[in-house]
């Protein structure tokens, strides 16, 4: 016989139980029914336990790996959206604090503490990003509004491509988007930000996982409010820029607690979560990361090819 369109080869609805010969309900069908319904729902109950439990997991590895103490998480204030919900490890086994690491600028490693203030905000960029307009405008504005906010933009070679050379990065910054006054707005030298070869700036800074559970960075401009100690307060995906979390600044900046993160943080966060899994400008595993050995080397020019 041919099935009808639009008809289901099996019932669709809820299944009634089994009539035997004299009509009773067929109690072994009835049992086994109750029985798988039940264990749907352990099943269904337990989901949130095993991420919970799978994201520990993996920020304890993280930390083996990098040799740092994990951090303890209150997964309620991490789902709303605070950094506060961590406590914070070292930076390095060397490092008390951040501003006992330095990041290469101009060719030479530099010490972050040259470059403290009130307040701070930490940014991955990609001059070829679509989004780096938006950003850069914004970062701008947010350095010069407030003169004890320090604004650390860190280019990388991972993930997407990253053609230019950390000089050329610089240059770009400041004569596309007026971006690079110092010491209020540093672009530094490139530098791993993923990976097992990552600086130690953001094996700390990723110890603070995203509202979406996520430690490692997931796409570019990705930003970091940090206090004036160093600590990370919130953490802002790639297409929130500065001007849409300036109250969060001003509050950094003046040493008051942050406001509840607003809806539109929230929103964001979850359309960062789809991007990450597709979008051109993530970093993804075998598509634009590799495991590396060495850390990345900028182009140093033609010297070493006998060319001056």
């Amino acid at each position: 016989q041919v099935q009808a369109a639009g008809s289901c080869a099996t019932p669709c609805g809820p299944q009634r139980p089994r009539q035997h010969a004299l009509g009773a309900p067929n109690t072994n069908t009835t049992r086994a029914n109750s029985t798988r319904t039940r264990e749907t729902r352990t099943k269904t109950a337990a989901q949130p336990k095993i991420m919970r439990l799978a994201t520990t997991a993996a920020l304890t590895l993280v930390h083996a790996v990098a040799g740092l103490q994990t951090p303890r998480v209150d997964r309620r204030a991490l789902l709303a959206g605070g950094a506060a919900a961590v406590v914070a490890p070292r930076p390095s086994a060397n490092a008390a604090t951040i501003f006992d690491l330095s990041l290469p600028f101009k060719g030479k490693e530099v010490p972050l503490a040259k470059f403290q203030g009130k307040a701070h905000l930490v940014v991955n960029i990609k001059m070829d990003d679509p989004v780096a307009g938006a950003n850069f405008n914004a970062m701008r504005y947010i350095a010069s509004t407030y003169p004890d906010l320090r604004v650390w933009a860190v280019p990388t070679e991972q993930g997407y491509y990253e053609p230019d050379v950390s000089e050329l990065v610089r240059a770009k910054a400041y004569q596309q988007f007026g971006f690079g006054t110092y010491p209020t707005a540093v672009v530094f030298d490139k530098v791993d930000i993923i990976g097992n070869t990552r600086h130690p700036l953001y094996t700390y800074l990723c110890s603070y996982p995203n509202p979406n559970g996520v430690g490692r960075l997931t796409l570019n401009y990705e930003k970091f409010l940090l206090d004036g100690d160093g600590k990370p307060l919130r953490r802002y995906p790639r297409k929130f820029t500065p001007y849409d979390f300036e109250a969060d600044v001003a509050a950094a900046v003046e040493g008051r607690p942050l406001a509840a993160p607003t809806a539109a943080f929230k929103d964001a966060w979850v359309k960062a979560d789809q991007d990450a899994k597709k979008g051109e400008y993530s970093f993804r595993a075998q598509y634009n990361v590799w495991d590396q050995s060495e850390p990345s080397r900028d182009w140093d020019g033609l010297a070493e090819l006998s060319f001056t």
